[in-house]
């Protein structure tokens, strides 16, 4: 039998990566997008040898992101359970910068935030997949500005039969 460790939005694990943009509203209702950049978390940075981290990526190096609504959430669907008239809530798809041997490499991704708590909107809660795996989403948005910290869950049956696809294999 292998192991098997799990994250969540209330999970007190740390957060792996850091995510700081913004969110900008297009011509019409439904157009949300989200930009900015993003660095791994101190912690990470430190187990991998302070100065740098795996992949060759220097301490301190903020790499960018972009992603796009895709559509809103639904009453009845999800985690929220009702309709919101907060405006990035919704499914996104997009990508982030990741450098690997001194090549950068958009990796794809996709994600639903939601309210982390009825009546706050500000809170953000959320959960997505990439090549990695799966992940959790915990921030805010506020005035315009969105700040995440995205966790991982591994749910790894056998580790030493497991390998992820990396971006650079494809």
């Amino acid at each position: 039998p292998g192991s098997e460790t799990k994250a969540g939005p209330g999970a007190a694990g740390p957060a792996h990566v850091y995510l700081d943009g913004v969110v900008a509203h297009g011509e019409s209702e439904e157009a949300v997008e989200l930009s900015g950049t993003w660095e791994y978390a101190v912690s990470v940075k430190a187990a991998a040898g302070g100065s740098h981290v795996a992949g060759g990526r220097p301490k301190g190096e903020r790499l960018k992101f972009w992603y796009a609504r895709t559509r809103a959430i639904e009453e009845g669907e999800g985690p929220v359970g009702e309709a919101t008239a907060t405006k990035w809530v919704g499914f996104y798809e997009g990508w982030f910068v990741l450098k690997l041997h001194g090549r950068e490499h958009k990796v794809s991704e996709s994600f639903a935030l939601w309210p982390a708590e009825a009546g706050k909107d500000e809170a953000v809660a959320g959960r997505g997949r990439n090549a990695y795996g799966e992940f959790f989403l915990r921030g805010g948005v506020d005035d315009g500005v969105v700040r995440l910290e995205r966790v991982y869950g591994a749910k790894i049956a056998n580790p030493k039969k497991a390998r992820r696809k990396r971006p650079c294999d494809e």
